[in-house]
């Protein structure tokens, strides 16, 4: 373990070897010897940490020492989303291979234990449509790039368009139910950004009321539509991994 200069650099490397990672030797990028012993205890405090996931990137190049010891000190959170951009993955042959596992008759869902239904994929499909449309690398987007902000532009997008709430929380759904799938079957990290529901009309969520108080196929006192209803949540909810989106849906 060291901390020097290059004969021919005014800055100071840092060198480090530990058990079980790559050999470290960073560059701080700066000429000041209290600067690059504060970023040696930084490293020692990402080992100390268990962040050997930040170290390896470090020792692949891939994040600048200087930048990580910027977020370690001030801005934690920072450090995450910094991770997150490195280490995510592209969104598009993402998108693919969770659609490819939708349709694929052997899937199962976990809560119902049944296939997924055509028209459920379909929907998920029409949705991540209009959201890739909306990211400004299109499928080259990442994982990382699903952040808050750009759901509330996606959001305000949607409803400019004229898509009434209920429209939105579907969209919304498959968001989550794509996001769930990549922690759960692809064991992949992601970030996980707030998806609170649209307000929908009155006349909607006084239907879904209704139709959740009814047993399945049930024709209503009076007669005021033809065919059953049933309420499914976002085509089973639990099913997209979408808590809470509750729909009416008529039985065809």
């Amino acid at each position: 373990m060291s901390v020097y200069k290059r004969p021919e650099s005014s800055r100071y490397v840092i060198e480090i070897r530990w058990q079980g990672l790559p050999r470290l030797k960073l560059s701080t990028g700066s000429s000041s010897k209290k600067l690059a012993e504060a970023m040696q205890r930084t490293l020692h405090g990402l080992k100390d940490a268990g962040r050997l996931d930040v170290l390896r990137l470090l020792a692949e190049g891939k994040l600048r020492l200087a930048d990580v010891h910027e977020d370690y000190v001030r801005n934690p959170a920072a450090l995450q989303h910094r991770l997150a951009a490195v280490a995510s993955p592209t969104l598009g042959p993402l998108l693919d291979q969770w659609f490819a596992w939708l349709d694929d008759p052997a899937t199962l869902s976990s809560k119902t234990r049944r296939p997924y239904a055509p028209k459920t994929t379909q929907r998920y499909k029409v949705s991540w449509t209009r959201v890739v449309a909306l990211l400004p690398r299109g499928r080259e987007a990442t994982l990382a790039d699903m952040t808050k902000g750009f759901l509330a532009d996606f959001r305000s997008q949607r409803r400019r368009e004229g898509a009434g709430g209920a429209t939105v929380n579907r969209d919304l759904c498959a968001v989550g139910a794509f996001l769930t799938w990549c922690e759960q079957e692809r064991e992949i990290g992601v970030y996980r950004p707030a998806l609170p529901r649209e307000r929908e009309s009155a006349g909607s969520r006084a239907l879904a009321r209704r139709r959740r108080a009814e047993p399945t196929g049930s024709r209503p006192a009076g007669g005021t539509y033809s065919r059953p209803w049933r309420t499914r949540g976002c085509v089973s909810a639990k099913r997209r991994g979408c808590a809470g989106a509750t729909f009416a849906c008529r039985i065809r």
